[in-house]
């Protein structure tokens, strides 16, 4: 690349020369390897065939990446169904686990009230035996 600083038009070469072609605009794209004339082919019958099978190549490959997309979209889209489904569960053994603690206390409760009851009806009676046995022996006294 010649990076002279002539001028343009008048026969000296440009610092852009090379970059840009002569009517100012910039060189085309290459073009793609598969698209290159090739001398390994003998006819252009041939180079077409090869051309098509790089083609169909080109499609199989694009399909199999859709289809792999396609099939791992459908894998997340399956996971977080399972993920909500297991949520679902999850709150609803949470709401269980609540209610079973509420009942759990309210048994407590109830246990340490009848404890305390059964133990006032203990001291009842053995205050009742006790008098019997009092009594009893009154009236053994007495005969």
């Amino acid at each position: 690349m010649n990076i002279s600083m002539g001028g343009e038009g008048n026969g000296t070469p440009s610092k852009f020369n090379g970059v840009i072609g002569g009517d100012g605009l910039p060189p085309p794209p290459p073009t793609p390897t598969l698209l290159k004339p090739s001398l390994q082919f003998s006819s252009k019958e041939e180079e077409i065939e090869n051309l098509r099978s790089a083609v169909k190549k080109l499609e199989l490959n694009r399909k199999l990446a859709k289809a792999d997309a396609t099939f791992l979209e459908q894998q997340l889209s399956d996971k977080d169904d399972m993920l909500n489904e297991v949520a679902s569960l999850l709150e609803a053994v949470e709401r269980h686990q609540e209610a079973l603690e509420r009942e759990n206390a309210e048994l407590a409760e109830a246990l340490s009230k009848t404890q305390g009851r059964l133990g006032q009806v203990e001291v009842e009676l053995m205050q009742v035996k006790r008098g019997e046995k009092e009594e009893k022996e009154e009236e053994e006294e007495e005969e």
